[in-house]
């Protein structure tokens, strides 16, 4: 009998090929590349929240940015006002 495979969701793959440098670089190159085009800000800032998972604590990378945890799960729920989101200091505490 064959032994059972485990799966994972597309999410997790991605945060464990974004824990390479070049990878994540490649990865928030189209990201931004998309935001200019679509200009769809809550989807930017979760394929940062993904970026900040495979880099580290996420929790750690917001406190740096000075953002509240709680307005980053706000925004990916849709409930921020958006207007107030600072891009720069994320993708500088990204590095």
């Amino acid at each position: 009998m064959a032994a059972k495979r485990e799966f994972r969701s597309f999410e997790e793959y991605l945060i464990e090929r974004l824990q390479d440098p070049d990878e994540a670089a490649i990865y928030l190159e189209v990201v931004l590349d998309e935001y200019a085009e679509d200009r769809d800000l809550a989807g930017l800032f979760y394929s940062l929240h993904l970026l900040a998972k495979a880099q580290g604590d996420i929790v750690d990378i917001l406190e740096k940015a000075g953002i509240d945890k709680q307005f980053l799960d706000d925004i990916l729920s849709k409930k921020a006002d958006l207007e107030h989101a600072s891009i720069g200091t994320i993708l500088k505490n990204l590095g």
